[in-house]
């Protein structure tokens, strides 16, 4: 056959190849439009050992067929490369019903198995580099991939990669991304901080037990328990104790998230060690937590430890924001504040994060002031990073607790440009409720 015509063909005829689109969702209305009206969109096909093949068109020649249209009308063009075939169906599926990132996924993954790069997926596909890696990273694992057959984006699946072996908190994800997606990303962040903090417990453990030394438990730490700080002790001749006398050491997390090790005696009282304080206990003056206490205590650090994660998440959404071709709607009237209420924070050490936000490589003291000096493109974005520098510098764990009214502003004004807080930072957005 010659290539490059139209003709009327059998819809029953054509081949319906793989196709990029794994689910034709037909759609009765399409199927009732197609009956009355036929095809009014020839199909693309190509000839292959005699037979035409379906190459743009799945839905309306399955359409057809459903509607039992006996021939509509195709487009014969010359057989395309495996690699330009699977790229033009993403370009055309997208064009007319947008695919599911399952599909997007799997497309851009044989493209890859064709020894297409990322690069060249994107560029032949119109997607963002960015998601041609997220879906490549999600379909080499399996759990990820797994995820995108239940309906997860391809940046929730690229997530889900990163928790290979841990089934429970991919499970909780999952559930997450399905019934509350806006809480995915501050979840998937928690999750991450803790497995790292637990990674960091584990390891200075095993440093400890590669240099000969014994673990306390946390069991003989407790107000009551038998393993007491050499800080909190004397030695039997009435000397502070030291860490010469440590029998164990005790690795914890502490209030301010980082790690601490210390030298202590097990068994201090049979050894002849007293209490430095002279308390019977762990050398607390004020004896153990009530049940209550500790609930809050729980609940404080569980909070603060939130709000880190929280703000990982959040300094990625602002870094996101800024990478965009054009600044957000109303970005100069937040300058203008930002620069009469906070002039001194802008003249201060808030370059470097702001360097950060807005992607500028330039190292030393005053980043953004070399780059502005040197480019003068995209300024509005160089003096937005600033800004958000001058708020973000002064924003840690405990930012939730008391928030003032400028915090609350400045929220709002992320929150109405299209960021999601988490839990916890919903407790800034809140107004104080009247004494």
């Amino acid at each position: 056959m010659n290539t490059q015509r139209i003709e009327q063909v059998d819809p029953r005829s054509l081949t319906v190849d793989t196709n990029v689109r794994t689910v034709a969702e037909l759609g009765t209305d399409f199927i009732a439009s197609i009956k009355e009206h036929g095809v009014l969109q020839p199909v693309t096909v190509h000839e292959k050992n005699g037979t035409l093949h379906v190459l743009m068109g799945q839905r309306r020649t399955l359409s057809a067929i459903e509607a039992e249209c006996q021939t509509i009308p195709v487009y014969v063009v010359a057989t395309p490369e495996e690699a330009d075939r699977l790229a033009t169906q993403v370009v055309e599926n997208d064009q007319r019903q947008e695919l599911t990132h399952a599909d997007r996924a799997e497309a851009f993954h044989q493209l890859s198995l064709l020894g297409m790069t990322p690069t060249k997926i994107a560029k032949r596909t119109g997607a963002q580099k960015e998601t041609v890696a997220q879906a490549l990273k999600a379909k080499a694992n399996t759990a990820a991939a797994a995820s995108l057959g239940q309906g997860l984006t391809i940046e929730q699946a690229a997530k889900i990669a990163e928790f290979d072996g841990h089934e429970k908190i991919i499970s909780h994800l999952t559930e997450t991304a399905l019934e509350e997606p806006a809480e995915f990303a501050h979840l998937a962040q928690r999750h991450l901080d803790q497995l790292a903090e637990d990674a960091a417990v584990e390891a200075a453990k095993a440093e400890l037990v590669e240099a000969g030394k014994a673990l306390a438990t946390a069991e003989e730490m407790r107000f009551d328990g038998t393993a007491k700080a050499v800080t909190s002790l004397n030695r039997p001749d009435g000397e502070p104790a030291t860490e010469e006398d440590a029998t164990a050491y005790h690795v914890r997390v502490l209030y301010n998230g980082k790690i601490e090790t210390t030298p202590v005696v097990q068994e201090w009282k049979a050894a002849g060690f007293a209490d430095r304080w002279g308390n019977s206990g762990s050398g607390s003056r004020s004896g153990p937590m009530t049940e209550e206490q500790k609930a809050e205590r729980k609940e404080l650090i569980s909070r603060n430890k939130d709000m880190d994660s929280a703000i990982t998440v959040r300094h990625a959404w602002i870094t996101n924001l800024l990478a965009r071709k054009t600044a957000p709607k109303g970005y100069l009237h937040f300058v203008a504040k930002t620069m009469s209420a906070h002039s001194y924070e802008l003249s201060r050490s808030i370059q470097e994060m702001a360097a950060t936000f807005a992607g500028i490589k330039i190292g030393g003291f005053h980043p953004v002031t070399e780059h502005t000096a040197k480019v003068a493109a995209r300024s509005e974005f160089a003096i937005l990073a600033l800004c958000f520098a001058a708020y973000e510098k002064h924003l840690d764990r405990t930012a939730w607790r008391n928030p003032t009214a400028d915090t609350r502003e400045y929220f709002a004004q992320l929150i109405a440009w299209g960021y999601t807080p988490s839990a916890v930072e919903k407790l800034i957005t809140n107004e104080p409720t009247a004494e």
